[in-house]
């Protein structure tokens, strides 16, 4: 114990021979944080949810399974949606469709652009950053357009008559940022753990 405490002492006797390093530290980088807030591009997170249905209905003999049948197929083809979304194919085609240029992306940056989640066995939840609001609704638009074109392709050949359609209504926009309060806190936080590696740093280089 009596060892701790003279530890301790000789940390607070470097800390205020450093004082100054410390604290211009912890300032410079929470007005890097503040900085980052003000100046940021503005870009808009969008959220679309869609619904998957079918165009007919088609009873089997044996009727009272029907639904149990239905229901597993919608689950399966709403993660193949899901699937989809997740293709740097599919998320070219949408943004060759909406008329905004991909090009520089990776595939990896691509397959990460449309979030989505299967919500139910017939919702899905489609989330999506863009840089201005006509570019939300644009995506918004070719997100069900291009699903759709893709859904049509597997039915080519089974022409099926209960097929499924993917049907979506307007995004959820909201301004794409970090809670004010939340970056001072991470900025200061961080800046005390840099500010004293930093101290520390420096005493023992002496």
């Amino acid at each position: 114990m009596f060892l701790f405490f003279m530890e301790l002492k000789e940390y607070i006797v470097i800390f205020r021979k450093n004082i100054k390093l410390f604290f211009v530290i912890l300032g410079t980088i929470i007005l890097a944080g503040i900085l980052f807030q003000l100046f940021r591009p503005l870009s808009f997170r969008s959220t679309l949810n869609l619904n998957v249905t079918r165009i007919g209905t088609q009873k089997t003999d044996s009727y009272r399974y029907d639904d149990y049948y239905r229901l597993q197929a919608d689950e399966k083809f709403a993660d193949t949606v899901v699937n989809w979304l997740g293709s740097p194919r599919i998320a070219t085609d949408i943004f060759n469709s909406a008329g905004i240029i991909s090009a520089g992306l990776s595939d990896n940056e691509l397959s990460k652009i449309f979030k989505a989640r299967r919500l139910s066995s017939q919702m899905i939840q489609v989330t999506y950053v863009a840089k201005d609001m006509r570019s939300s609704q644009k995506f918004s638009e070719e997100i069900i357009k291009i699903l759709n074109n893709e859904t049509e392709k597997l039915n080519q050949l089974q022409k099926e008559e209960a097929w499924f359609t993917i049907l979506g209504g307007n995004p959820v926009v909201v301004e794409n940022k970090f809670a004010f309060l939340n970056v001072i806190l991470i900025s200061f936080f961080l800046g005390i753990f840099i500010g004293t590696l930093a101290v520390f740093v420096k005493n023992y280089l002496k």
